[in-house]
């Protein structure tokens, strides 16, 4: 393999923030960054490799927080290696996907109202017995209902 990667990376790092104002397609933007990748790769700069993987793979429709994205990476690269490593991003996303699905589904906003404490009652309490009506108070304790005239002044 001949080829000045330190070079070529270098004179791409320069342009790299303002590539978007030479104008051109969306292609052609990854394209450049997909440059700078093999070019970080082929130098074992592995750190700035997996800095820009993560971005592009966030910027596109898998919105993973870039946190989501090393860590699965980490993850499947120690569990299987590159294969791990390629199968990683899209794992997470169908996780993510999945797991907002099931919260979606599953949960229920507003909670339940709880029924009122009268209206239950403690489901291992006896039935409580029914009691007699107090006995009426004789005539003469009974207060008089006919109307007064309210007090001159």
């Amino acid at each position: 393999m001949a080829g000045d990667f330190a070079g070529a990376l270098a004179l791409m790092e320069s342009v790299g923030g303002e590539i978007h104002r030479v104008g051109g397609s969306h292609a052609q933007w990854e394209l450049f960054e997909e440059t700078m990748v093999v070019c970080q790769l082929r130098l074992g700069r592995l750190d700035e490799a997996i800095r820009l993987l993560s971005r592009r793979l966030v910027k596109r429709e898998v919105r993973l927080h870039p946190v989501t994205v090393v860590l699965s990476l980490l993850v499947g690269g120690t569990l299987l290696g590159l294969s791990g490593m390629l199968l990683a991003v899209p794992t997470a996303a169908v996780l993510k996907v999945a797991g907002l699905y099931v919260w979606d589904t599953r949960s229920q906003w507003p909670p339940p109202m709880a029924a009122p404490a009268q209206d239950r009652a403690p489901p291992s309490a006896p039935p409580t017995p029914s009691r007699p009506p107090p006995p009426e108070p004789p005539e003469a304790a009974r207060p008089s209902r006919e109307r007064r005239p309210a007090a001159l002044p």
